[in-house]
């Protein structure tokens, strides 16, 4: 065959492996003085397993607090100097951009931005005012999944005004897991990249106090991320000690519509338009809020893969799979009347690697990366 063909093909491919894989950038994920968010207190959900094509099913959840916000700002300063916990920063050489704060619950979280790299400065609230001596990184520009950081840091706190603790620990960043979740009111999101953080934190004896073996506590956060949205969607912390017993669990849901930044976030604002753009056009659905009407298992798979299909009245049913040259592998045609129904495609023998399977069925057309192992 001319492999001409398949040019717009292979387009198609490196088209869908952004969306898919998710990469977050500092130009429509950076943290922006301004923006307000608001975002509802839930109840744990364990955030699952890492890995490709992953579903989270949240439809069933629970509000503890409805009415939990998050504002970014710039911090607090005099004439000449952006003051935060344990430092400061000279206006004149301080970019617009490098510090913003996050307060949220009566807390005030300082952030930096640096050589494309976020940091945590510290926090402070009523009870405590905490600065790290050694940064804590947050989140690395550009991040796409399969990325990871991974840091050591150091800390110093004030308990109460009067009681010092000194802690150490490190900090691993990992884009482990894309897929789709589920949300209430049969809300799919398609496709999320999630980001887990793991905080190590070892407290450190300070002057007078009893020494003994330093007490270890492990935090875990999980972010998903939707395209053209710049902040999270959902999120699950949960800490333990060092036994391995959870000390505190709690999750927090953004809803769709309450993105107001985006009112001015045109970076997103564009990228919102360009999916539903090429979904009112008829091309590869990219919409982020489509439901499927299929669904595709194992992924990956070391053999068989089936497709369960959903067709609302009596279509033609195309199953194509691509090789990443653009190469076509497996082709299979179908009519099918209305209802639910199971296809079955032989990968025993392809080679291991990524592959792209387009469903086109009546006047709809899909496409899914696929994993040969």
């Amino acid at each position: 065959m001319d492999t001409k063909i398949y040019a717009p093909l292979w387009a198609l491919f490196l088209l869908l492996t952004t969306p898919l894989h998710g990469q977050l950038t500092t130009i429509h994920n950076k943290l922006r003085p301004g923006d307000f968010v608001v975002k509802q207190q839930v109840h744990f959900i364990d955030p699952g397993d890492a890995g490709i094509d992953q579903t989270w099913d949240f439809s069933s959840l629970r509000t503890i607090d409805s009415e939990y916000t998050l504002t970014y700002d710039l911090p607090a300063a005099n004439d000449s100097m952006y003051i935060v916990p344990g430092q400061c920063f000279e206006k004149r050489t301080t970019r617009a951009d490098e510090l913003v704060t996050g307060t949220e619950h009566n807390t005030v979280y300082y952030y930096r931005m640096q050589n494309n790299t976020l940091t945590l400065l510290g926090h402070e609230n009523p009870v405590v005012k905490l600065a790290y001596t050694k940064p804590l990184p947050v989140l690395r520009f550009p991040f796409r999944y399969g990325d990871n950081d991974s840091a050591a840091y150091t800390s110093e706190a004030l308990y109460s005004g009067i009681i010092p603790v000194q802690a150490r620990g490190y900090a691993t960043i990992t884009a482990d897991a894309w897929g789709r979740m589920k949300l209430p009111d049969d809300v799919v999101l398609d496709t999320v990249l999630r980001v887990r953080s793991l905080q190590v934190i070892e407290n450190i004896p300070v002057g007078n106090q009893e020494k003994g073996e330093a007490e270890t506590t492990t935090v875990e956060t999980c972010r998903w991320y939707l395209k053209g949205y710049r902040y999270p969607v959902f999120e699950t912390i949960r800490s333990s000690g060092q036994d391995g017993e959870v000390q505190f669990a709690t999750a927090f849901y953004y809803p769709l519509q309450d993105h107001f930044y985006l009112d001015e976030d045109p970076q997103n604002t564009a990228v919102l338009d360009r999916l539903r753009d090429a979904e009112s056009k008829g091309s590869v659905s990219l919409d982020p809020f489509r439901k499927k009407a299929y669904r595709i298992f194992p992924n990956p798979t070391d053999g068989f893969l089936y497709v369960d299909l959903t067709l609302n009245q009596p279509s033609n049913v195309d199953y194509m799979l691509f090789s990443a040259d653009g190469r076509l592998c497996k082709r299979v045609h179908r009519n099918k009347p209305d209802g639910v129904h199971r296809e079955e495609i032989d990968c025993t023998q392809l080679p291991s690697g990524t592959y792209l399977l387009k469903l086109v069925y009546g006047t709809e057309t899909a496409s899914e990366l696929i994993i040969k192992k």
